[in-house]
């Protein structure tokens, strides 16, 4: 809330103090069809002056062994992704790099079908892969994840399970070939 502090965590404890600031906004990841991104660092963020939106950039990399690429690991590649703020203020990071996708209506209709999700989990060297989750019209959720899922119109928030999550129109990058697709970036409990 204040560049000068104090800091606090996502539960609410003081970071002066010893509170565990362990909501990872980034971390090793792939979506199906790709090999994923590891070694996300050397970050800024900044914000547009004329859109106000606000961005994300650092490095990743492929992970050790891609065929086809020597060294995939140590080819660094730059990144930008937008930066969506929850209804209590804390930042989210776009699963996809930042592509100008122009903003369309989304409704509850969109949500409709199978996609993609990643539950964050940190695990040491390890990739956090996707799984298939579908959204049916009834409201329920199936596949990698199980429950119930809601879309806020008017806020554009995607709540799974309780879990609340900002929507985004993006650039599907892993898709062949490539389309715009939706994106939701949300926390869970921790």
């Amino acid at each position: 809330k204040d560049i000068l502090g104090p800091y606090f965590v996502i539960e609410g404890g003081k970071v002066a103090f010893g509170a565990e600031s362990w909501q990872r906004l980034t971390h090793p990841y792939g979506f199906k069809n790709h090999t994923g991104w590891v070694g996300f660092s050397h970050c800024s963020v900044f914000q547009n002056p004329d859109s106000k939106e606000w961005f994300y950039a650092s490095q990743a990399r492929l992970p050790e062994n891609v065929p086809g690429i020597n060294v995939s690991n140590a080819v660094m590649m730059g990144h930008v992704r937008s930066i969506q703020w929850t209804e209590d203020g804390w930042p989210v990071i776009s699963p996809e790099r930042y592509a100008a996708v122009p903003k369309t209506t989304i409704t509850s209709a969109s949500f409709v079908g199978t996609w993609e999700q990643i539950t964050m989990n940190y695990q040491f060297k390890t990739i956090q892969k996707s799984v298939n989750v579908t959204l049916t019209s009834d409201g329920k959720v199936s596949g990698g994840v199980t429950g119930t899922w809601a879309y806020d119109n008017s806020k554009g928030i995607l709540t799974i399970n309780g879990n609340k999550c900002n929507v985004a129109d993006a650039w599907d990058w892993e898709a062949s070939p490539r389309k715009v697709t939706l994106t939701y970036s949300g926390f869970t409990p921790s």
